[in-house]
């Protein structure tokens, strides 16, 4: 990507030493979607070029009234971040609100949680073993808990052992932790649906879930999560795509290639919704790009806890010769 020289004053403030290096700047939204306009955006990101002697790049971003939002660095930013090293990020407010270290685009070591007042929420150890996580890139990595706090500093697990209550995503969970693993009986109960899910874990790891309706009845599941999945799996949607992309004339008259990035949202019906631009290519293949997404069928949705969940998606679309 072509990198240009930013003269912005608004950034001159936080970065005065940084002013004279080539930097990429960003307007985008909490979603990811890219936006024309800094009164558009949700948020601001400088991408600027590695200094001497590091090959990664700084990424820096601002809320749109100038608070910093995030401190890092990236080995890569297309089609998608690849963070390396460590990572701040900021609630607006100016209170920390996380910090990590990456390598390759994976948490490693210790990663410590804030609330928004400013008190620590948890700390996670990275390594090969615990709690296992998988986002939409297809990488994966294990953590277990060590330390965990309530909104008013009082700790609830200290060295991997207590008890926590709290929500994440779509649920309310609640259950103990044991050697920063989940161990025994643990609740869900789903935030906007009148559905509770029961399971059962032993060192991390899951044995057995259940689904209790409203109307009482029991539905038993054996796993519990997964990503959205076009039916037939990554080779179906790779046929699907060669089958439906129409390489623009216009673009490939001018030897115009490069790597769109679409993202969208698998509905809990298995819909497609908020079919997005993540990052521009050139009209024409950002065009077909959209074009071909939009014509998708139905995929099977992303399960949590036995329950089929709203997912944010994000898929890749390269024109090459």
């Amino acid at each position: 990507m072509r990198f240009v020289v930013l003269l912005l004053a608004s950034f001159i403030y936080f970065l005065p030493a940084e002013a004279q290096k080539k930097q990429n700047l960003y307007f985008l939204k909490f979603s990811g979607e890219q936006v024309n306009h800094k009164d558009s955006a949700d948020y601001i990101r400088v991408i600027q070029e590695p200094d001497s002697g590091s090959v990664n790049f700084k990424v820096l971003e601002f809320f749109t009234n100038n608070a910093r939002r995030f401190i890092g660095e990236v080995s890569a930013f297309e089609a998608h971040l690849i963070y390396e090293g460590s990572s701040m990020r900021f609630y607006k407010n100016g209170q920390k609100e996380k910090i990590i270290t990456y390598k390759n685009g994976i948490p490693v070591g210790n990663a410590y949680y804030f609330y928004s007042n400013g008190k620590l929420h948890k700390i996670l150890e990275h390594g090969s073993e615990g709690i296992k996580v998988t986002h939409s890139y297809n990488k994966s990595y294990h953590y277990k808990l060590q330390s965990f706090y309530d909104s008013t500093g009082v700790q609830l697990v200290t060295n991997g052992k207590g008890h926590v209550n709290e929500n994440v995503d779509h649920f309310n969970e609640e259950g103990d932790y044991l050697n920063g693993m989940r161990e025994g009986s643990w609740k869900f109960k789903h935030l906007k649906k009148p559905v509770t899910s029961e399971e059962i874990y032993k060192s991390g790891q899951f044995i057995s879930g259940r689904i209790i309706n409203a109307d009482g009845s029991i539905t038993n599941y054996s796993n519990d999560g997964s990503l959205p999945e076009f039916k037939g799996g990554i080779a179906a949607f790779n046929k699907f795509l060669s089958r439906n992309v129409k390489y623009p004339e216009g673009a490939r008259l001018k030897g115009i290639m490069g790597k769109v990035l679409i993202s969208f949202v698998v509905e809990s019906d298995g819909t497609m919704a908020d079919i997005k631009l993540l990052n521009s290519v050139h009209p024409l293949l950002d065009k077909e790009a959209l074009r071909v997404v939009r014509r998708s069928p139905n995929w099977i949705p992303g399960y949590q806890h036995g329950i089929p969940v709203r997912v944010a998606y994000t898929v890749p679309i390269a024109f090459t010769f």
